[in-house]
């Protein structure tokens, strides 16, 4: 075949195949080419994030109604593990003419953040871990295209079926694909890349990372959530293909994942609407409420046949309808459905074709016409209860799976006006075994405590407490088949248990990693709660029972039950009167076993106990105060564990009350701060604020300011006690909190403001009422609450200066200034029985105190006898003043020397103390024979305040050996300090003596060998101003030489002299510079120094010679002339060459000694030749000491400077 003929060929087959493509007839042909591509049923836990991908494999799919039609050309079945059909979307529209993939998706996929927005959104109709979907004709539209592709997966016991349509018209579908779980991001996807044509189930795997595909080609990855995430979700959405229930229902998350009464009646009061499963099952429908009742009823549809599609596997599940509504109905009912006469239901699920588990709709009873929102619509052919076959015999459905209105009602109407919360339960067995009722408890801190789990301790584990709970509550009939033909609810499976555990572990208060979030000293502040808490830990026994972190477990043995657990106990709660009056059921210890009351139950956490009411298994104690007063109960000391730890009796008028402050400690309370005195701003916080008319402290009416819905600011007002606050609302009832706000006591003020022990004081605040004490600086005071703002008190002894504080049981306040005690002056003296003493010898110190006027009576207390100087300084004894108050103290252990000793008094409650004058105590040592002489030396004198002097005492003695001992110097007679012997020498080193003259001795103590011996008195000067000692050794200078000598000069700290510097007493021929001059001192101990320059004279000589007789010049005069004239002549005379070198050379040596000649020549006169000496003799040798004077006004210092001349 030639080339164009194959192009000729080619064109008349393309343009036939586009005809084919584009003829009516070939356009409405596709849909059977359609298949499943991939379904996911779920998504971190979250059943309703679901998809459907629908591969296209020919782009003129007509799924919607087409022009002139009312019904879908296809649409999707949904049937679950039996094959039960329970719902069907009929597609309403066509998809785009291509050949791109359809996303059919929920809500709940469409909301993940990054999603591709899917084609058609759809109910959450895809079964969990088992079930079928298929892809299939629509029998209400005559020009459907035959289409059945199903995937059936998991434990999937229905008929898989044939898929049939398409390019392989009879596929045998076979067992299931794999189980489609809900927890983590899990497909089932198609692996075949036929075209058109359905595949097996096995064709579908699972795929770890769905791929869900629009029409735009878009995609995206969901990410895996967390455990706990996904663990949050089963707990909060999943029903587990039950009764609508999920662990949420009962379990409220802003609640602390517990069912409070006040939820339940704002649920209740909204029924009617929202058809809360919570309520479903009510045992007596009667009883329910007037006029209305609530039960899981099935409603049974009129049954419309259609003819069966002539398929070649088979007509598909859907010949008989119930809904045969046309678009927008997908095909079956949904939501809310009434019907005449004002009767209405909510639809739970589809069952069959014509077969819907409804809430309600009995009273009024549906009948007749029924239609949702959906314009979907069927006849109603019976509404019945639901019932559970069981072999030949029937129970009642779910009737009797709950009793709503004991769940919300209670005898006691005062203490209980919303009900108690009682949820019914199993425990002990199905019907016909008696049930019995708990509430739905908190989940806080599970992972804090040991198990076994739930109130009276019935599983080993999270994952079994929350599989008892899905059989107990989710069930649709009292059946409880998880399995079988006729299941009523799916069992979680272990993956769902294990994330749903991991949730519940995560459940803590407070928030927060770590177990330092426990440690209890951080929520104990007020003086309530820490005495509560030491109650609780003490007399109280509370913690025998209540220990470890979360103070869930027995720090004790109990009735042989171990420590460190989580036990169960009897403590009489069921025997109380409340339970009886409700009508509860007996409560043994088994369903056959012990007596009424002898069921045991597991000890709580106590953290946020406050928001957790009501309290106990059977919320039989209404307010937190409540249940720590039955602590204090016959029923509690009577129960097998009151006897067992002895029972619990209240120690001090305010223990249950404090153990109440404590716990509330431990809690969440809704305003900041939680105590403070009368004027205390309080933040509070809640809902629906808005429009508030009145915040209360408990009871008592306080100015507030509403900051948003969300938050009031209230000022504690005047007279308000401790108690919750209140906030009256006018769109919902009252907020009362369950923590009380603290009002503590505040001093305003005093009076009078001073005054001895015994004055009476009037104290002046607020909330004094119940005062357990008063003291001043901490010292206890008796006192009188005359009011709840006044108090008087008496000074007590002991009482010093400082606060004043009031306690009363909600705190202490200490007042804002000081009360100044006043204390009577003393005086003391003391006085020696013999002084001078002698070493080893008694002596006796007397102190006497006496009232220093004006002040009278007698001190008492002790005397502190003191020696304060030397090197044995320090207490040295102490005396209780007598009646008279006069001390005496003897010792004989004063060494040998001076002491210095003073009787200081410590004070009484009623004097202050005071010391006593220093007496000197002379202590000689034994006599000795050989006699001393002493002399005193000053290192400066003059000298100036604050300069560092040292006086040197020398004792010497012209007898043999050395003496030691001490030395004592004094000014004035009075003692300054003291130094020992050395090589015959003491030092005293000081720089406190002031300006003035000081007559300085030494008294040398003596020894055993040398008597002691006193020097006679030096005057130590001390001025505003003074030299430094001029150096050891004289400078040296050579006469004619200068010489500059450093002079340090010192002036009193604070002074500004400037001195003139003189000198005088030179020697001849010498002169004195300073510099600077003027010149200004600086202060000890570094002073600043001056320059003295010392100048001396060389001294000089005079010669003379003269020629006697002859007048005019001498013949010397005359020779040296002519040799001079000479010379030079002889230079110019020579010739050239050696010969003139060296007439240069003569003539200039003759020259020189003509210069010579004349230098040394003499004037002549005419007596003839005469000489004579003469000059200066300048600055003698020899040490000159020169008198340097230092001027500024009237203050003159001089010192005196030795220089050597040479």
């Amino acid at each position: 075949m030639t080339n164009r003929n194959r192009n000729l060929q080619f064109a008349c087959t393309l343009a036939i195949g586009v005809v084919l493509l584009l003829s009516p007839s070939r356009v409405g042909a596709t849909d059977d080419e359609n298949h499943i591509q991939e379904i996911m049923a779920g998504a971190n836990g979250n059943s309703k994030i679901q998809f459907i991908v629908i591969k296209q494999e020919g782009s003129g799919n007509s799924w919607g109604p087409q022009s002139g039609e009312t019904q879908s050309r296809v649409m999707l079945l949904f049937f679950d593990a039996t094959g039960r059909e329970t719902g069907k979307f009929k597609f309403p529209k066509s998809v785009n003419a291509d050949m791109n993939p359809q996303l059919i998706a929920t809500q709940d996929f469409a909301n993940l953040p990054g999603a591709p927005q899917p084609d058609f959104i759809i109910p959450p109709l895809l079964n969990p871990i088992s079930g079928k979907v298929c892809f299939t004709s629509n029998p209400l539209n005559s020009n459907t295209v035959l289409r059945n592709d199903c995937v059936s997966y998991g434990s999937f016991t229905g008929d898989t079926g044939t898929n049939s349509g398409g390019c392989t018209p009879n596929i045998l579908a076979g067992p299931p694909a794999p189980a489609l779980p809900i927890v983590n991001t899990q497909s089932l996807k198609r692996t075949s890349t036929a075209a058109c044509g359905s595949v097996p189930n096995s064709d579908f795997v699972i795929n770890a990372v769905p791929t869900p595909t629009n029409d735009a080609l878009k995609s995206f990855t969901i990410p895996v959530a967390t455990q706990v995430a996904q663990g949050n979700a089963l707990f909060t959405s999943e029903t587990f293909l039950g009764n609508g229930r999920s662990c949420g229902s009962c379990h409220i998350a802003s609640e602390s994942l517990r069912l409070p009464p006040s939820n339940i009646q704002s649920r209740f009061a909204t029924l009617s609407t929202t058809f809360d499963p919570l309520f479903v099952a009510e045992t007596k429908p009667s009883s329910f409420d007037a006029g209305f009742d609530f039960n899981l009823n099935t409603l049974v549809l009129t049954a419309i046949s259609q003819p069966p599609l002539s398929l070649p596997g088979g007509s598909p599940d859907g010949t008989t309808i119930g809904v045969a509504s046309n678009a927008p109905c997908i095909g079956e009912l949904q939501g809310i459905i009434t019907s005449a006469g004002g009767a209405k239901a909510k639809v739970l699920t589809q069952v069959s074709p014509t077969t819907y588990l409804v809430y309600g709709g009995m009273n009024p009873q549906l009948s007749g016409p029924v239609s949702d929102s959906n314009s979907c619509s069927g006849t109603i052919s019976s509404i019945t209860l639901t019932a559970a076959p069981l072999g030949a015999n029937s129970i009642p459905g779910v009737l009797g799976l709950e009793d709503p209105k004991r769940m919300r009602t209670s005898a006691d109407t005062v203490n209980f006006p919303q009900g108690r919360g009682l949820i019914l339960e199993n425990i002990d067995g199905l019907p016909p075994t008696p049930p019995v009722f708990r509430k739905s408890p908190h989940l806080l801190n599970l992972d804090q405590r040991t198990g076994p789990f739930g109130l009276s301790g019935c599983c080993v584990d999270l994952q079994s407490f929350t599989t008892r709970a899905v059989m107990q509550h989710f069930p649709r009939t009292l059946a409880r088949n998880s399995g079988g033909s006729d299941p009523d609810f799916r069992l979680p499976t272990p993956d769902e248990l294990n994330d749903i555990a991991a949730f519940l572990n995560a459940q803590e208060f407070p928030p927060g990693a770590g177990t330092a979030k426990f440690d209890l000293n951080q929520f104990v502040i007020t003086d309530p709660q820490k005495r509560g808490q030491a109650a609780f830990f003490g007399p109280a026994k509370c913690s025998q029972c209540h220990g470890g972190p979360v103070l869930a477990q027995t720090t004790v043995s109990i009735l042989g039950k171990l420590i460190g657990i989580t036990a169960t106990f009897n403590t009489g709660v069921v025997n109380q009167s409340i339970n009886s009056a409700d009508n509860l059921p007996c409560e043994r210890s088994t369903v056959s076993v012990g007596a009424c009351g002898s069921r045991e139950f597991s000890v709580r956490q106590l953290f946020n106990v406050a928001n957790l009411g009501p309290f106990f298994h059977d919320g039989s104690a209404a307010t937190l105060r409540d249940a720590v007063l039955f602590y204090d109960s016959s029923a509690f000391n009577s129960s097998p564990a009151g006897v067992a730890i002895g029972g619990i009796f209240q120690v001090g008028p305010t223990m249950f009350d404090d153990i109440q402050a404590f716990l509330e400690g431990l809690s969440f309370s809704p305003f900041t701060p939680i105590f403070g005195p009368v004027g205390t701003v309080v933040t509070i916080t809640g809902t629906n604020f808005t429009g508030a008319t009145a915040v209360r402290f408990n009871g008592l009416a306080a100015s507030f300011t509403v900051v948003s819905d969300t938050s009031i600011t209230a000022t504690v007002p005047a007279g308000a006690t401790t108690g919750p606050i209140t906030v009256i609302t006018p769109n919902s009832g009252p907020l009362i909190t369950t923590t009380r706000f603290t009002v503590t006591p505040a001093i305003t003020s005093f009076t009078p403001a001073s005054g001895p022990v015994g004055t009476v004081v009037t104290i002046t605040g607020t909330n004094f009422t119940g005062a357990t004490a008063v003291k001043f600086n901490g010292v206890p005071a008796s006192f009188a609450v005359v009011s709840d703002t006044s108090i008087t008190a008496t000074v007590p002894t002991g009482a010093t200066t400082d606060v004043i504080a009031v306690t009363t049981p909600d705190g202490t306040a200490t007042s804002a200034t000081s009360f100044t005690v006043v204390f009577l002056a003393s005086t003391t003296t003391v006085t020696s029985s013999q002084n001078p003493s002698v070493s080893g010898l008694s002596v006796t110190l007397t102190a006497i105190v006496t009232a220093t006027s004006p002040g009278a009576g007698t001190p008492t207390g002790m005397v502190f006898f003191v020696d304060t100087f030397g090197s044995g300084s320090g207490p040295i004894g102490s005396a209780t003043l007598n009646s008279s108050g006069k001390a005496t103290f003897t010792t004989s252990t004063l060494a040998a020397g001076s002491h210095s000793i003073i009787a200081a008094y410590g004070g009484d409650p009623n004097f202050l103390g005071s010391k006593s004058a220093a007496v000197t105590q002379t202590v000689n040592p034994p006599a000795g024979t050989r006699s001393t002489t002493t002399t005193v030396a000053s290192s400066q004198n003059p000298s100036v305040s604050g300069l560092s002097l040292t006086f040197t005492a020398t004792v010497a003695s012209s007898a043999s050996g050395a003496p030691s001992g001490f030395v004592t110097f004094f000014d004035n007679g009075a003692q300054i300090g003291s130094g020992n012997v050395s090589g015959g020498q003491a030092t005293l080193t000081t720089s406190s003596l002031t300006a003035g003259s000081h007559p300085i001795t030494a008294q040398y103590s003596g020894d055993a060998s040398f008597a002691a011996s006193t020097s006679a008195s030096i005057n130590e000067t001390v001025g505003a101003a003074a030299f430094a000692p001029p150096p050891a050794t004289p400078p040296t200078v050579t006469a004619g030489q200068s010489v500059t000598i450093a002079l340090t000069m010192f002036q009193a700290a604070g002074s500004n002299l400037a001195f003139t510097m003189a000198c005088s007493n030179l020697p001849a021929g010498a002169t004195c510079t300073f510099n600077p001059n003027p010149f200004m001192p600086g202060p000890p101990p570094n002073g600043s120094q001056v320059q003295m320059i010392f100048a001396t004279q060389a001294p000089t000589h005079t010669i003379t010679a003269e020629r006697p007789g002859i007048p005019g010049p001498g013949l010397l005069e005359i020779f040296s002339i002519a040799a001079a004239l000479a010379g030079i002549a002889g230079v110019f005379a020579w010739g050239k060459g050696p010969r003139r070198r060296l007439a240069c050379g003569t003539a200039a040596a003759v020259l020189m000694l003509a210069i010579v000649l004349v230098g040394c020549t003499g004037g002549g006169n005419n007596g003839g030749t005469t000489g004579s000496g003469g000059g200066s003799g300048g600055t003698p040798t020899g040490v000159a000491n020169i008198t340097v004077t230092a001027t500024s006004g009237s203050t003159v210092v001089t010192n005196t400077i030795p220089v050597k001349v040479q």
